[in-house]
């Protein structure tokens, strides 16, 4: 005897509710790391702003790839802590999404033998939020790699700059 739509979509969100138990487990352990790392990350790039403003430094006759140098410095650090913020947000949400897809699939559960119209509200719920998921998932690795070149170029600029390998201070 085969077996109904309803049934169908029962076992379907039944199976989708125990994979998206250990997803959630996943996201929320890898939200946390990437949280601290990414906090960590935030506070280089305002502190390398910062002294960059509040340099000890003195420029006495400084060249104008000095100064542009520390422009790009200063800039960098401005794009990495705003590509920073929208990362972590990106990241919040597609925790979030999760949370709530996992939600309708046990509504959706709970609700299929008693009250089919409404199981079938809350399946669709949760296949709009597993279509946000889907996008998260594509555009969260491209910041992460932005993040990365950015941070790279960062800490470049502030090795030219702190090492002295384009002078700082013209020779007298």
């Amino acid at each position: 005897m085969p077996q109904s739509t309803a049934s169908n979509t029962t076992l379907e969100a039944a199976t989708l509710i125990e994979r998206m138990k250990n997803h959630f487990k996943f996201l929320q352990w890898d939200r946390e790391i990437n949280g601290k790392l990414y906090y960590a990350l935030w506070i280089v790039f305002m502190g390398g702003f910062v002294l960059s403003i509040n340099s000890t430094v003195r420029l006495v006759s400084p060249s104008d790839c000095t100064i542009k140098l520390l422009y790009l410095f200063r800039i960098l650090a401005i794009f990495g802590s705003g590509l920073n913020f929208v990362f972590q947000n990106l990241a919040i949400n597609s925790v979030r999404y999760s949370h709530e897809m996992l939600m309708e699939y046990k509504l959706h559960e709970a609700l299929a033998k008693d009250l089919p119209v409404d199981a079938t509200k809350a399946h669709e719920r949760a296949e709009k939020l597993y279509k946000k998921l889907i996008v998260l998932d594509v555009v969260i690795p491209i910041l992460e790699w932005a993040l990365m070149i950015c941070m790279a170029l960062f800490l470049i600029c502030g090795l030219m700059i702190t090492w002295n390998i384009i002078p700082i201070v013209s020779a007298k």
